[in-house]
């Protein structure tokens, strides 16, 4: 999630096929119960929100690189991507649930207490961290060349990721968002910042090659010791961070060293990112369309006889669906700009 519209250049379409694999992990994760009844497959999705905030510090990274610039409009309009989306899905999503009727009171509630949604938790300790994004980015972007200094900083950041843990407490909400800049989602999101500064050398085959290695090796002794079974976290620890970075080095590493060929698998692969492109919005609708599906008549009857085929329409109603509202957003903003045109002329 975080800046959609950054990630135009294919150097980064790595970022956008991560982003959809973490929101894919995060429906399944709340489709347990409904899908599913396995708690082992549902641990295995526990790398999705962490996933999705190490990269947001790579692609605040990249739009702040671009613009570096420190103000109030800046920062204004990096947070206005955010706000808006949630204004509208604040007010989409109550409007369901009250019967398809509109109430400002119990619109104001839930927008300012995000609490629309269950996941709107996540917005209330992203925001701080896009406001501190450009703050962050120039301490660890002045030590670039000095990966020990930069080192430092990072245990810095860990250590105060403890102290927002340990000794602040913002309002009754979930998970990461109880604490100030979310807790240890502070530290994972300068990881990803880091981890931006050190982008260019990590494009080398052989630099792929050993993040693969080392993120199978990973892998195994997670799987073998039973690690997954510690990870689950919100906001995460130590065992949740180590798994979601198996995740990305492999999601990295295979999106670097496979080169597709074939015109089918480019457009599936192209799909795929388009999903990522749009994370937000899938995250934030998600949950209303997963309710929508199981209050459907027709797909109940088909869970009792088709379950396989009842995961897979529900899943990807629930994937997709979503994105009706930003591309309904974007025929309704071109839409205002030729009537706007002609009013003009």
């Amino acid at each position: 999630m975080g800046d959609i519209k950054m990630l135009s250049h294919h150097r980064y379409g790595w970022i956008d096929f991560a982003k959809a694999i973490a929101i894919m992990a995060v429906i399944l994760d709340h489709s347990f119960g409904l899908l599913y009844t396995s708690q082992t497959f549902q641990l295995h999705t526990v790398f999705s929100v962490t996933l999705f905030v190490l990269l947001s510090g790579i692609t605040s990274s990249i739009a702040i690189n671009r613009n570096p610039k420190i103000n109030k409009q800046i920062i204004m309009k990096r947070l206005s991507r955010i706000l808006v989306p949630y204004f509208f899905a604040t007010a989409i999503i109550i409007t369901y649930y009250n019967n398809f009727v509109f109430d400002y009171r119990i619109f104001y509630n839930r927008l300012l207490y995000f609490s629309a949604s269950g996941q709107f938790y996540f917005i209330v300790f992203f925001i701080q961290l896009v406001v501190v994004a450009p703050f962050l980015f120039i301490i660890f972007k002045k030590q670039q060349n000095n990966i020990y200094l930069q080192a430092v900083f990072l245990f810095l950041a860990y250590i105060l990721s403890l102290l927002f843990l340990h000794n602040t407490l913002i309002g009754d909400f979930y998970g990461g968002a109880i604490y100030l800049f979310g807790g240890s989602y502070f530290f994972v999101f300068c990881m990803g910042i880091i981890i931006y500064t050190h982008l260019e050398k990590l494009n080398s085959r052989r630099a792929n090659f050993s993040i693969l290695a080392i993120s199978l090796l990973l892998l195994f002794v997670v799987e073998w010791f039973g690690l997954i079974d510690r990870s689950w976290a919100n906001p995460p620890n130590k065992f949740t961070i180590v798994y979601m970075l198996v995740v990305l080095g492999l999601i990295f590493s295979l999106s670097n060293l496979i080169s597709l060929k074939n015109m089918i698998l480019k457009r599936i692969i192209g799909f795929i990112n388009y999903l990522g492109q749009n994370s937000l919005y899938i995250f934030l609708y998600h949950y209303m369309f997963l309710d929508i599906c199981k209050k459907s008549k027709v797909l109940s009857d088909i869970s009792l006889n088709y379950k396989p085929i009842y995961f897979i329409c529900v899943f990807v109603i629930s994937l997709v669906s979503p994105l009706i509202i930003p591309i309904s957003g974007r025929y309704l903003k071109k839409y205002y700009s030729y009537l706007k045109s002609q009013i003009v002329a």
